[in-house]
């Protein structure tokens, strides 16, 4: 089907933010991370829709509207959020497959956190192949690659 299929990403709007305000950062993670994967879900049952899984082009536009409102939520979501969301989709879906599954592991939310992703991703090949595998991965807060 669609390569996008799996790089549906998610940018929180401001009253997702105030919905994750949890006593530990933990549950909060948790909760984002939740509602992250929910998002994510919407975007691939908008992206894998087929033609033939409604009769008629009236419902498959209808469809198609009804999927892409679930995954968007544009009564949620600002427009300016919405095209970042889009905008990050599409920079995982033109990315080499290894940069798109590294990304993905860790639900980035910003672009900065998406650029972060692909820079530690390009620096971890890098060492890499001068001393030898290990399992490393980003932090994002500080924007160093911690060895694991």
């Amino acid at each position: 089907r669609h390569a996008a299929v799996s790089n549906c990403i998610y940018v929180p709007s401001v009253t997702d933010t105030d919905k994750l305000s949890v006593d530990s950062s933990n549950d909060r993670e948790a909760t984002r991370q939740q509602y992250s994967i929910s998002m994510e879900k919407h975007c691939r049952h908008f992206r894998q829709f087929c033609y033939q899984e409604a009769e008629g082009p009236q419902e498959v536009y209808s469809r198609l509207c009804e999927l892409s409102h679930l995954w968007l939520q544009p009564g949620l979501h600002t427009k300016e959020q919405i095209i970042k969301l889009l905008v990050l989709e599409q920079f995982l879906t033109i990315s080499p497959e290894g940069i798109q599954t590294w990304a993905q592991r860790f639900h980035p939310e910003t672009g900065n956190e998406v650029v972060a992703l692909v820079e530690d991703f390009q620096l971890i090949h890098q060492e890499i192949g001068k001393c030898g595998h290990g399992e490393v991965k980003p932090n994002l807060l500080s924007g160093n690659v911690i060895a694991g």
